[in-house]
C-alpha cells in the first residue's frame, strides 16, 4: 500500500485542518490519521450508530458499540443541552423534545426519569460516550464520534451553543480531542453561532459544516454534504431530495477540503452506492444508516479488502 499524503492547511480561523489525499490503489482505510489503529478502519460513518441496520435505539451506547465492532471510522451522535450543564446524546423529536420534555428546560435526572431507551439503557450524555470510545480495550482501533449539534434557534442559538460548550467541556476533561469531531448544520446564521464557541476558537477538535458552498467559506472546516447536493442527476424525488448545488466532489477535493458524502434515507439507496463509491478513495468518509451494507459494497467494488 502506498503512503498516504497529508496536507495541512492553516486557515484564518486559527486552527489546522488535515485533509487526506489518497492514491487510487491505496483505496481503503482512514486517510485522516497517522495512528496505526485508525488505518485499519473503514472510511464509513454510521448515522446515529447505524441504528436502523442494527435494530437498536439511535444514539445509544449499544449502537456505538455496533459501530466499533464494524471497524467504522466514526459513529455519529446528536446532542442537545440540559438545564444542568450536560450534553444529552439524543435526537430530539420535531418539537425539540426528548422523552416529552424540552431538554434545556429540564435536568438530566428529570429527563431520564421520564423514560429509558427501548433496550433498557438510560439516555446517555457525552461523558458516557467518552467513557466508551476512550477505553482502548473497548475501542482498540480508535473509532471516533461525530457530534451533530442540533440547530436550536431559540434565543439566538443560545441552547445550540450551550450544547456544544457542555460537550466540549466533557471532552476537555477526558482529553479526548482526537476522538471527537463536531458537525454544524446547514445555514449561514447557525455557522456564525458555531464559530463563536470556545470549541471552534480553540481548534482542538476537527469540525464540519453541512452547507454546500465555495471552498473558501469553510474557515478550516471540512465539508459534510448530502451526496445529491454535489452529484448531478442523482436519484430522488423533488419532495425528499435536495437540489443539485452546481458544485461537484472535485470542487472540494481539488481545493484540499476534506469531503464526506452522506445519505440517510430510509432505504438502501443503490444510487448512493453507484454514484459515491467511485469517489471513496478520495473522500474523508461515506455516511450512512447501513454501515455493514456499505462496507460489503465497498469490498464488492474492490476499493476495500
Amino acid at each position: 500500500m502506498k503512503a498516504i499524503k497529508l496536507i495541512s492547511i492553516i486557515f484564518a480561523a486559527g486552527f489546522i485542518s488535515c485533509g487526506g489525499n489518497i492514491n487510487d490503489d491505496d483505496a481503503g482505510k482512514d486517510s485522516g490519521s497517522t495512528s496505526s489503529g485508525r488505518k485499519e478502519l473503514y472510511k464509513v460513518v454510521a448515522h446515529r450508530g447505524g441504528y436502523k441496520e442494527a435494530g437498536l435505539p439511535d444514539c445509544s451506547i449499544a449502537s456505538m458499540k455496533y459501530t466499533i465492532t464494524l471497524k467504522c471510522l466514526a459513529a455519529e451522535i446528536d446532542i442537545v443541552a440540559t438545564s444542568d450543564g450536560y450534553a444529552l446524546v439524543a435526537h430530539p423529536d420535531g418539537n425539540n423534545k426528548v422523552n416529552g420534555l424540552v431538554p434545556w428546560e429540564h435536568t438530566l435526572e428529570e429527563i431520564r426519569a421520564a423514560g429509558k431507551l427501548s433496550n433498557g439503557e438510560q439516555i446517555p450524555v457525552m461523558e458516557d460516550c467518552l467513557e466508551l470510545i476512550a477505553d482502548k480495550s473497548k475501542n482498540p482501533l480508535g473509532t471516533h464520534i461525530w457530534i451533530d449539534c442540533k440547530s436550536v434557534t431559540d434565543d439566538g442559538y443560545k441552547y445550540f451553543k450551550q450544547a456544544i460548550d457542555n460537550a466540549y467541556r466533557a471532552i476537555k476533561d477526558k482529553d479526548a480531542f482526537e476522538l471527537c469531531e463536531f458537525m454544524c448544520p446547514a445555514g449561514k446564521d447557525v455557522f456564525e453561532a458555531f464559530r463563536q464557541t470556545a470549541m471552534f476558537k480553540e481548534g482542538k477538535c476537527e469540525c464540519a459544516w453541512m452547507t454546500a458552498t465555495l471552498p473558501g467559506n469553510y474557515y478550516g472546516c471540512w465539508a459534510q454534504l448530502n451526496y445529491r447536493k454535489v452529484i448531478e442527476n442523482a436519484s430522488g424525488s423533488a419532495s425528499d431530495s435536495p437540489v443539485w448545488s452546481g458544485y461537484t466532489p472535485e470542487t472540494y477535493i481539488d481545493a484540499d477540503i476534506p469531503l464526506s458524502l452522506y445519505n440517510t434515507t430510509d432505504s438502501r439507496d443503490s444510487d448512493f452506492y453507484e454514484k459515491v463509491i467511485p469517489y471513496y478513495p478520495r473522500l474523508k468518509a461515506m455516511f450512512t444508516n447501513y454501515p455493514a451494507e456499505l462496507i460489503r459494497r465497498l469490498k464488492s467494488a474492490g476499493v476495500e479488502k
